[in-house]
Parts: C-alpha cells; sequence; structure tokens
C-alpha cells in the first residue's frame, strides 16, 4: 500500500540546533508513520523565540516555494499522536491538499479557539461547514501541523517578512499572523491527527495564554487530550442537532398541552361564572314571586 503521505509535496519539521531530544521524538514518529520528514534546522535568534519561531515558519514556507512544491505538510517538532491518528485519515488529508483549489491552509493539529480568549470557539467549530466526511472549514490558533498551499506560501513569504522586518522583529505569534493574512481558505481534519508534547519543555519565550496554561500543567494536559476531544465535535453534530430538534419539539408540545389547560380552565370558570349568575338570577326572581 503506498505511503499516506505520498500527496504530500514536502515534509518539513521546524527543529531546534541542539533539540536532541525533540529531533529523536520527530524520528520516531516518521519511523511509525512513514512520514518522510526532513528537517529545517532553526536556531536561536538575538530576538527572541517569538521572532525565532516565526523566521522559521516564514523560511520554511520559502524553502518549499523555492523547489516548486505545491503543498508542504510543516511540523514543529514537540508534537505527538493523537489517540485518533489514523493513515487514512491522514492519506484522505494529503489527497485533499494534492486536488482542491482555493484553500489557503490544512491544519492536522489545532486548538478550536481563533484566538486566545475565544471561548466559543469550540461551538463554533462544531458547525463549521464539512466539506468531506474528515474535513470541515475552519481555522485556529496553535501551528505544530499544518500544510500550506503554494499561493499560501507565497503569501506567508511576502507578508511575514515584511512583519519579520520590521524594528524589533516580530510582534505577533505565528499562529495569529497565520489566521490573519488569508482571506478565508482555512480547512481542518477532523479527528486532529497530531498533538502537542505538553510534557517538552517550551523554548518560546513569548507563549500565548494556551500554551502556558498547558505547559504549566505539563503532562496533564496529554492526559486529558482535550483538543482531541474537542476535534470531535463535528461528529457529534448531528446528535446535538438531534437532541435541540427533540428538545424543542418537547418544549411545543408542552407549550401546546399548557395553552389547552388553560384555556379549558378559562372556560370552566366563564360557564362556572355565568351558572352562578343565572342562580342569582333565579333565586331574586323566587324571592320577588313569593313577595
Amino acid at each position: 500500500m503506498a505511503n499516506p503521505y505520498d500527496g504530500f509535496d514536502a515534509v518539513i519539521c521546524i527543529s531546534l540546533e541542539g533539540a536532541s531530544e525533540r529531533e529523536h521524538n520527530m524520528k520516531q514518529i516518521a519511523a511509525v508513520t512513514g512520514a518522510p520528514i526532513e528537517f529545517y534546522r532553526a536556531r536561536r535568534h538575538a530576538l527572541g523565540g517569538r521572532h525565532g519561531c516565526f523566521h522559521s515558519h516564514v523560511q520554511v514556507a520559502r524553502l518549499a516555494y523555492e523547489r516548486g512544491c505545491e503543498n508542504v505538510l510543516i511540523f514543529e517538532d514537540d508534537v505527538r499522536l493523537s489517540p485518533g491518528y489514523d493513515p487514512e485519515i491522514i492519506r484522505h488529508a494529503a489527497d485533499f491538499a494534492r486536488r482542491k483549489t482555493g484553500w489557503n491552509m490544512l491544519q492536522l493539529g489545532y486548538s478550536t479557539m481563533r484566538h486566545n480568549t475565544d471561548f466559543l470557539g469550540p461551538v463554533h467549530f462544531m458547525f463549521a461547514e464539512k466539506e468531506t466526511p474528515h474535513i470541515v472549514r475552519h481555522g485556529s490558533m496553535l501551528c505544530h501541523a499544518y500544510c500550506l498551499s503554494r499561493p499560501a506560501m507565497r503569501a506567508m513569504i511576502i507578508a511575514g517578512g515584511d512583519h519579520l522586518a520590521q524594528p524589533g522583529g516580530a510582534t505577533a505569534q505565528v499562529d495569529a499572523f497565520i489566521l490573519q493574512i488569508f482571506k478565508g481558505g482555512y480547512f481542518a481534519v477532523t479527528p486532529l491527527q497530531f498533538d502537542q508534547k505538553w510534557c517538552s519543555a517550551s523554548y518560546n519565550d513569548s507563549a500565548t495564554f494556551v500554551e502556558r496554561f498547558f505547559r504549566a500543567n505539563q503532562c496533564d494536559a496529554e492526559t486529558w487530550d482535550l483538543f482531541y476531544h474537542l476535534s470531535m465535535l463535528p461528529g457529534v453534530r448531528r446528535w446535538v442537532e438531534g437532541a435541540l430538534l427533540l428538545l424543542s419539539t418537547a418544549l411545543a408540545v408542552l407549550i401546546v398541552i399548557l395553552v389547552h389547560f388553560y384555556s379549558a380552565r378559562s372556560v370552566r370558570s366563564v360557564r362556572s361564572a355565568r351558572s352562578v349568575r343565572s342562580a342569582r338570577s333565579v333565586t331574586i326572581r323566587s324571592i320577588r314571586s313569593i313577595r
């Protein structure tokens, strides 16, 4: 059977020079999955981890673009396989990247949140439009495993290069920046295939709130598999919609019953009042006749 990664023109992992433990981790993943991973050796940057990380992602996009690649799968070196890793889903994603037109980014790992305080992100993700059974239209934070199209590589090189050239270097997180430079064309594989290896130490001195939270809880984050479970939300969408439909139907029936009950009660009250008035009239007439 063909390698599921054959549809990707290049598979490149960004790894910091000297990070032997992380490199070993990625080599193990390559051995297990068959991914033809090549390494881009990044160096610590004088302007800090945020700038260095941003620079590395731009350089990998440039490297793939100059090779003539139509797509490139980019890894950071602290990824791990998710509980739902499936070679057939990888094959499906690679086929999408090879055949689909008009797309910019396809995420194989993500958070479902579009920014650090997007706490409704999982809800939006649940109801995201399905492109295929395993791909939805959605872009979110984290870029430890994602694929860029050729037009997206060019946009990344130009816009990212301009951002890096500003005084003081990069001020934006690379994942947030990527979500800003494209006018749509964001897609995500569900369930996610790669999560971050949160037990690994972070080399980013300007980590986001999400990353700081998970790093603070270290390996508990891997035990929770939170982002993996969130990535399953589109799969339970029909159950949620069914439950909402059932709930709304039950509510409608309850309203009808209550309306009927109170209407009947009102009718009985009116009839009772009329009966009382009628009885009073008869009594009054009887008294008058006696007199």
